[in-house]
C-alpha cells in the first residue's frame, strides 16, 4: 500500500469539494468528509477504499503531513472556503474559536461569502435565519469575536486557494514522499 498516494486523497477531499465523487461521499459519510477526514464515524458498511484512506490517521508521521492543521485556505472570493469548518483565519478554525455559536448556527457547512452576506443583513443577536435560538448573554464574547473576524474580511475576485502548510504551497505526492522520507530518517537517527 502506497501511503503517499493515499495522502493525495486527503488533499483532494478538501480541494475538490464540488466534484461529483466528493458530493456522493459527503452524502454517504457526512459533510465532515469534505473538510476533516480525522475521526470520521465509519460504520462496518464503509467501503474498503474509504477505510484505507482514513486509516492513515493512526500513523503519527502521516498526520504531520495531512492532518487538519496541514491545510489552510487563502481567502480571496470566499466561495470555496467553509466559514466555520475550514482553517482560513489567522487564529484558526472559527468553529473552534466560537463553539457555542457553531452549535446554534443554521449556517453550518456554508461558504464564507454566503455567511458574511447573511451576517451583514443586520441584527446579529435576533437573526432567526442565522441562529436556531435567541442569543443569550453568555454568547456575547463569541459574538464579539465573530464581529471582529467578519469586519476584517476583504474579498477579491480571485478564487480561494488551498495551501499545504508543510511546503506553503500545493500538495504534491513527490514532495510528500520526500518529507515522509526525511521524517523517517530523522526518527531513525534519534
Amino acid at each position: 500500500m502506497n501511503l503517499v498516494l493515499i495522502t493525495k486523497w486527503w488533499w483532494r477531499c478538501y480541494v475538490d469539494r464540488s466534484s461529483m465523487w466528493n458530493t456522493i461521499l459527503s452524502q454517504r459519510y457526512g459533510r465532515k468528509f469534505s473538510y476533516n477526514l480525522e475521526n470520521l464515524s465509519l460504520g462496518s458498511s464503509s467501503s474498503h477504499m474509504i477505510r484505507t484512506i482514513t486509516s492513515i490517521e493512526n500513523l503519527a508521521d502521516m498526520m504531520e503531513l495531512v492532518g487538519r492543521n496541514c491545510f489552510k485556505w487563502v481567502l480571496n472570493n470566499g466561495e470555496r472556503i467553509l466559514f466555520w469548518e475550514d482553517w482560513w483565519h489567522e487564529n484558526g478554525v472559527i468553529q473552534i474559536q466560537t463553539p457555542r455559536l457553531y452549535r446554534i448556527t443554521k449556517f453550518k457547512h456554508c461558504c464564507l461569502k454566503e455567511f458574511r452576506e447573511e451576517w451583514n443583513k443586520g441584527d446579529h443577536k435576533n437573526n432567526s435565519t442565522l441562529w436556531s435560538r435567541p442569543l443569550i448573554d453568555r454568547d456575547e464574547g463569541e459574538i464579539l469575536i465573530l464581529k471582529n473576524i467578519i469586519g476584517s474580511i476583504l474579498l477579491s475576485n480571485k478564487e480561494d486557494l488551498l495551501i499545504w502548510t508543510p511546503v506553503r504551497g500545493v500538495f504534491t505526492t513527490k514532495k510528500c514522499r520526500e518529507l515522509l522520507f526525511e521524517q523517517r530518517i530523522d526518527a531513525n537517527n534519534n
